[in-house]
């Protein structure tokens, strides 16, 4: 299965409530609700502008993180 052909998917229900859980815990107001999605990106497959955006904002997180 090629998950990068495959575009967004969401979450499972179980992990979805484990986030909502999370921001309760930490009392992060999420306003109406969460809709999280993930999806698998491959740059050398896909060189468009929007996916190179996703890419960026992607390792800006995992850089704080760290």
């Amino acid at each position: 299965m090629d998950l990068t052909a495959c575009g967004e998917k969401s979450i499972p229900d179980s992990l979805l409530s484990l986030i909502k859980r999370k921001h309760q815990e930490k009392s992060v107001d999420i306003g109406g609700g969460l809709d999280v999605k993930w999806r698998v990106i491959n740059w050398k497959l896909d060189d468009s502008v929007e996916n190179r955006k996703r890419l960026s904002k992607a390792v800006a997180i995992f850089h704080v993180s760290i």
